[in-house]
């Protein structure tokens, strides 16, 4: 079970994480490999970056060397920020939920 909005650690055996289309995946620690069922290109993550789920298949990820954290969005707080790192979407996020309070 994936909790959206926390730090989820990860280590070198893979683990296969289900997520909805739309869902962005940052990585906080560490380095990944990523692969998304149906795309052609498995990806490595590095520290600070941020990978947007395209299809509804499983991701596969692993730590590369050393333990690595993950941080998972649902695709409509995904879908508020374009920011590729996580500090930037936090800083975006934030500021929708101060003016959301305000409404």
């Amino acid at each position: 079970h994936i909790d959206n909005g926390h730090l989820v650690p990860l280590d070198e055996a893979p683990r296969t994480i289900e997520l909805p289309a739309g869902s962005a995946v940052f990585l906080v620690r560490g380095e990944v490999w990523l692969t998304e069922d149906g795309q052609r290109e498995d990806v490595i993550l590095r520290a600070g970056m941020r990978y947007d789920v395209r299809g509804s298949g499983p991701l596969v990820l692993s730590a590369t060397a050393s333990p690595a954290e993950l941080f998972f969005v649902p695709p409509a707080q995904a879908r508020l920020s374009s920011a590729s790192h996580l500090q930037p979407y936090l800083t975006a996020r934030a500021m929708w939920l101060r003016e959301a309070e305000g409404r």
